[in-house]
């Protein structure tokens, strides 16, 4: 009879996550936001690409033209190289982000630098999928007929280097609107009473902000690497030629060619993934406390 208490402790011991398990746990509410994102966002931004590279003038038009031409799918054109990419950097930009929040909060400003180094490395990883991505948006089935067919149209064209054509452009457009997005959020969650209504208007109300703010990076941005498989010409601009040649051909206006869908899809689309994103992390948590608690029953 004294030996009862043993399969508690047994039971208690193979309750706890393995110790290999626990970091990759953290990972998934980054992973949660990404195909939350991707799921509700991506016909917006494919009209919102399309819109930037002047092939259609206006949303209405767009639409009716790529359901026309190959059915609904079209808006999801190109969305396997941002779930992938966001599926593989997200989690770590989220990572970054809470680390320094937790270990910095008490400085001010902490969840935009937070939101900084998250945009740091979200250019970095992101990249060759966003070069991917905006060609399989800029073109047609006649182009590029899957995703891989474009991989191998920047690779024949341009080699390993075409996958990172434009990545000053992505460190100049991702890091501050890493910064400006989840800066925001963070202050609007640390500030907003808890509660489903409070994560959904903090997750819009900071996207709409950042795009508001910095949609001419994107616009800039998108139109260099959309160039990845132009003329030498095209792809010599950069930044600043691209920047005067919007300018000069459509007026500072042009800088915010796009911004009518990407408004209408940063409400639902971030509310959505930060409400995806704070259910898994609270799961998270929850599984990481009573890990915790069962570590201490077992010592």
């Amino acid at each position: 009879m004294a030996t009862q208490p043993a399969p508690a402790a047994s039971g208690a011991a193979s309750a706890r996550i393995p110790p290999v398990v626990a970091p990759l746990l953290q990972l998934l509410p980054g992973a949660a936001h990404a195909v939350a994102m991707v799921t509700v966002g991506h016909p917006f931004d494919t009209v919102k690409t399309r819109l930037q590279l002047q092939l259609h003038p206006g949303i209405v038009s767009c639409c009716r033209e790529l359901v026309r031409s190959e059915g609904p799918r079209a808006l999801y054109r190109g969305a396997a190289m941002p779930l992938a990419s966001l599926v593989t950097k997200r989690p770590f930009e989220f990572v970054a982000f809470e680390w320094f929040n937790s270990r910095f909060n008490h400085l001010p400003g902490a969840s935009y630098f937070g939101g900084f180094l998250a945009g740091i490395l979200g250019a970095l990883i992101g990249c060759p999928f966003s070069v991917v991505k905006i060609q399989l948006q800029a073109s047609g089935r006649d182009v590029h007929a899957n995703t891989r067919s474009a991989i191998l149209a920047v690779w024949g064209s341009r080699g390993s280097t075409g996958f990172y054509h434009g990545l000053g452009a992505m460190v100049i457009q991702q890091v501050p609107y890493g910064t400006v997005y989840l800066g925001t959020y963070g202050k609007l969650r640390e500030f907003l009473p808890k509660g489903y209504w409070s994560t959904a208007v903090a997750g819009g109300v900071a996207s709409l902000t950042t795009w508001t703010l910095l949609m001419p990076l994107d616009t800039v941005k998108t139109r260099i690497q959309a160039a990845a498989l132009q003329s030498e010409s095209q792809r010599r601009l950069g930044w600043t030629g691209q920047l005067r040649h919007v300018v000069r051909e459509l007026g500072p206006r042009g800088l915010w060619a796009g911004w009518s869908p990407a408004a209408l899809r940063s409400l639902p689309t971030s509310a959505a993934s930060m409400l995806a994103y704070e259910k898994v992390r609270s799961l998270v948590a929850s599984e990481g406390r009573r890990d915790e608690h069962a570590r201490r029953r077992v010592t």
